[in-house]
């Protein structure tokens, strides 16, 4: 397995090859928030998107790639809509997630 990294003022970028050739690679946005993974063995890459406050908006998933990506093959959403608590999840993926009254998740949607 062989180790790498690379950095530039708005991004870094880490990533492992296997020894079969496998590759995988993160880049992260200087907030150190995950902004595309590229996993070979998976065969897809990953992106994800972020508001203002560092919560996930969407993972959209394409393709396998290390360069410029194609056609989006799924969009998973995230929901924040509690105007007390700016980070809490209120759906996943168009499924509804309830709380008690102190935060704790009752229900997932699914």
């Amino acid at each position: 397995m062989r180790d790498y990294s690379c950095a530039h003022s708005y991004m870094h970028a880490r990533g492992l090859e296997y020894p079969r050739g496998h590759v995988h690679e993160n880049q992260m946005a200087v907030a150190n928030q995950l902004v595309r993974e590229n996993n070979q063995a998976k065969n897809h890459t990953y992106t994800w998107t972020y508001d203002n406050a560092g919560n996930i908006l969407a993972r959209t998933e394409y393709a396998y790639t290390t360069g410029t990506l194609g056609t989006a093959a799924d969009t998973v959403g995230y929901t924040y809509g509690n105007t007390n608590w700016g980070d809490l999840l209120n759906a996943y993926d168009g499924q509804t997630i309830s709380y008690d009254t102190i935060g704790n998740p009752t229900d997932d949607g699914t």
